[in-house]
């Protein structure tokens, strides 16, 4: 299976196609009711030489459900345009990018953040979490906190 072929699978229709997709399919995680975050979770699979997807995988981590959400898109997907090296269609590596948003609503300041516990090792340093509402959880990197609004 080829990790760099001259030309990459490819989503019929591109990259903005395959957001698309992934934006009309995607479904909010109902454990998330009060935890808000944004990030994304990478999976990645290989494209056979029809087009089909094989063994997609988490390869960046979000949150638990979020990496269900993530597998449960990618088991959505229609075939590929297959990967091609020298002129002949390959097996290759593909990663899907599944990005969880809520528009609008940012994290401004943590000065007044107090922490709190934990909430799973499986966080990465680069997920953002943040509050819906008053006193929900918020969570900056791998750390969990509540917020005090005033």
């Amino acid at each position: 299976i080829y990790t760099a072929p001259d030309h990459l699978p490819e989503f019929p229709g591109g990259e903005a196609e395959l957001q698309k997709f992934i934006r009309r399919n995607l479904r909010w995680p109902e454990d998330l009711s009060e935890i808000c975050l944004q990030g994304r979770v990478q999976v990645k699979f290989y494209v056979d030489t029809l087009g089909k997807i094989h063994e997609p995988q988490i390869v960046k981590t979000l949150y638990p459900s979020c990496d269900e959400e993530a597998l449960r898109i990618a088991s959505l997907l229609p075939h590929f345009i297959p990967a091609e090296h020298q002129g002949k269609k390959v097996k290759a590596w593909y990663i899907v990018k599944v990005t969880f948003r809520i528009e609008g609503i940012w994290p401004s300041n943590t000065d007044s953040i107090s922490k709190s516990v934990s909430l799973t090792p499986r966080l990465q340093d680069d997920t953002i979490y943040f509050p819906c509402k008053e006193n929900k959880l918020y969570i900056y990197g791998n750390q969990t906190f509540t917020m005090q609004i005033h």
